[in-house]
């Protein structure tokens, strides 16, 4: 199989994956705070991925040049965009964050212009446009009440540009190995959300409760193994593997399916509605994804 297909199809699916998450999230933030679910993913994340490396005895090597981008990956991604996104979407409304989170395409193909000189064809800048023009028609279908918040709409912006200078360093630490960057992310983002939850914890006395979660709720446990096993360990391989098999324009393209598969899945799922105007904005992602990406 040619790279270029390799990576095409490792992006689709780590969007299929990043989809589905919406709704672990949603169960899991609906028992425990949004910091100590992200604790919990991290640290499982880095553990599982931790013991499937000794298992496979995959090596590690961390002496190369470069370590200061290595930090700064896992800097941008995960803890800045997931501190920013929460951030974010605790003080908008569902559709302004879907609309913001949605030009993440765009921005990180303007960075790739400008940073790596990687520039996309017309036919990939059609696509991303539809792709984002049927996310963002898919997201305003809900008719939320703007929520007006100048702060959480700096939160989103900013996590959307995170998202896209990981990308952009990602494609300068071809040196690494996707087994060492994924570990140094999961890493970073075990020690600083699951340092962090703890010690809230501790300050309010419930240590106890917070490493107890898992066993005590299986709605949580559930959430956790998806988001830890799946959303982490897998997905962040792959995606890892995509930029560097297409690059973070191609990759970033596929960002739409993430959005059409969280909406069906709630579909599906959560029986919520999909109306009239999500079928016009699922044809737009669909044909926005196929043009960016055809040969």
């Amino acid at each position: 199989m040619q790279d270029n297909t390799k990576g095409k199809i490792l992006a689709a699916l780590t969007s299929l994956i990043f989809g589905f998450s919406f709704i672990f999230t949603k169960t899991g933030t609906s028992t425990v705070p949004v910091l100590e679910l992200l604790g919990w993913r991290f640290m499982m994340a880095f553990i599982f991925f931790e013991l499937i490396r000794r298992l496979l005895k995959i090596p590690l090597n961390f002496s190369r040049p470069g370590k200061r981008d290595l930090i700064l990956l896992g800097l941008f991604f995960p803890v800045l965009y997931f501190s920013l996104e929460s951030l974010g979407i605790r003080d908008t409304t569902a559709s302004e964050a879907g609309v913001i989170l949605s030009i993440g395409p765009i921005v990180t193909m303007l960075l790739s212009s400008i940073l790596l000189r990687e520039f996309p064809r017309k036919d990939q800048f059609i696509g991303i446009f539809l792709s984002t023009l049927g996310v963002i028609i898919m997201v305003l279908t809900k008719r939320n009440q703007p929520s007006f918040s100048y702060f959480g709409y700096l939160m989103l912006i900013s996590g959307v540009f995170s998202y896209s200078f990981y990308s952009i360093i990602q494609r300068k630490l071809q040196d690494f190995t996707v087994y060492e960057r994924t570990y140094f992310m999961l890493g970073i983002g075990a020690l600083v959300f699951f340092g962090s939850a703890l010690l809230v914890a501790l300050t309010k006395g419930q240590a106890a409760n917070f490493l107890s979660l898992p066993i005590k709720n299986k709605d949580f446990l559930v959430s956790i193994l998806y988001l830890s096993l799946l959303s982490s360990n897998v997905a962040f391989l792959m995606n890892v593997s995509a930029i560097g098999l297409i690059g973070p324009t191609a990759t970033s393209s596929f960002s739409g399916l993430t959005t059409l598969t969280s909406v069906l899945a709630g579909v599906i799922l959560l029986n919520e509605e999909f109306i009239g105007y999500q079928w016009l904005a699922a044809g737009l992602i669909i044909l926005g994804v196929f043009l960016a990406n055809k040969e």
